[in-house]
């Protein structure tokens, strides 16, 4: 399986692009790609999905626990394209 994301927002501003994905947990899943090169900055806007904290390398972000399965949450990046 894998996490689904609906695309809240993304936006391109000079070289950056920032975005906004809500994300629901598969259970299993801790990895998820963004369309950015380099991300600079991501955080996550905490609702019921069991996952407080994120980590990124390069263009893709890591939760420090698989989102629970149907229970989701708002990621937020910024990077470079």
């Amino acid at each position: 399986m894998a996490l689904t994301t609906a695309e809240q927002f993304l936006t391109v501003m000079g070289d950056k692009v920032v975005g906004c994905w809500k994300v629901t947990g598969d259970g299993t899943t801790t990895t998820l790609g963004t369309p950015v090169g380099t991300i600079d900055a991501a955080w996550i806007e905490e609702s019921t999905s069991g996952t407080s904290v994120i980590t990124w390398s390069g263009g893709t972000i890591t939760f420090s626990s698989a989102p629970k399965s149907t229970l989701s949450c708002y990621v937020f990046f910024i990077g470079t394209a």
